[in-house]
């Protein structure tokens, strides 16, 4: 089929449902990455948070405790992008390539060079609500295209060519990522504020948060804790969707999921052809 001929993509709904079906079904190696990128990133997060706004000497370590954020920002962005190449090579069909100290030095100077830009460019984005569909695209594909071959330029041509491909769509689908995200946060503040009192009507464990009554839930440590889990239950959601984007995108021109389709069709054993051809 003529590349100029196909649909850069598939349906929003069947888009989803794939993102879903492919995290559901995902086998444990899979996912590793991401939680060994996610978790060190979070607990870190969680615990500077709270001592920036708590400590009593919290002013004097500031500038280091803010180094290593940043450092564990950078290797959380490069273990997604592990998970990233994963996803692709599940899409496609075939087994993932080995990770050498060249693509792995790669895959790191990619995401270590343009992904601390987005903690400006998409806030500042928010200001029109189109460009910022745009740019948070733009950064989602460069994790989604870290692990490919090509340097910083190839890697940002890529990004930016599929953060505009069917922009409506885009905006639709990050509208319905954002209403789930809320959602979610919305179920996980009530079970964490429903927690403290469960344990103690069953257990008889006393905690800080009952102890403390109704106004526990307006610590800033708290609403952190509920974002972070919220962040951890969603992310992985979108980050496959923008995987699944990229790809379809993608096959436009390289074919890939023709050819993820047609190896689907290979037939179980290769003495299947043999045994239909000698029947009578």
């Amino acid at each position: 089929m003529n590349a100029s001929n196909r649909q850069p993509g598939i349906a929003l709904f069947e888009l989803i449902e794939q993102a879903v079906h492919l995290l559901r079904s995902a086998p444990l190696q899979l996912l590793t990455p991401y939680a060994v990128g996610a978790l060190p990133f979070i607990l870190a997060f969680l615990y500077f948070w709270a001592d920036m706004s708590r400590g009593a000497f919290a002013r004097e370590h500031a500038a280091l405790a803010a180094t290593g954020m940043g450092l564990l920002f950078l290797w959380m962005k490069c273990w997604q992008a592990v998970f990233a190449a994963s996803l692709r090579s599940r899409l496609a069909g075939r087994a993932a390539g080995p990770w050498n100290l060249r693509r792995a030095a790669r895959l790191a100077l990619t995401q270590m060079a343009l992904q601390p830009s987005g903690l400006f460019a998409v806030p500042l984005a928010l200001a029109t609500i189109f460009p910022f569909v745009w740019v948070y695209s733009f950064y989602q594909n460069l994790t989604a295209a870290g692990g490919e071959a090509g340097g910083l330029r190839d890697i940002c041509k890529t990004a930016a060519a599929q953060a505009g491909l069917r922009l409506g769509q885009n905006f639709l689908l990050l509208a319905i990522l954002f209403l789930f995200a809320f959602l979610v946060w919305l179920n996980t503040i009530f079970a964490m504020a429903a927690l403290p009192g469960l344990l103690r009507t069953f257990f008889g464990v006393d905690t800080a948060f009952t102890q403390a009554g109704r106004l526990s839930v307006l610590n800033t440590t708290y609403l952190a804790c509920s974002f972070a889990l919220t962040w951890l239950f969603v992310d992985p959601l979108i980050k496959t969707v923008f995987v699944l984007r990229c790809f379809y995108g993608q096959s436009v021109r390289s074919g890939d999921d023709l050819k993820a389709e047609l190896a689907g069709l290979r037939p179980p054993s290769p003495d299947a052809p043999a045994l239909l051809v000698s029947r009578p």
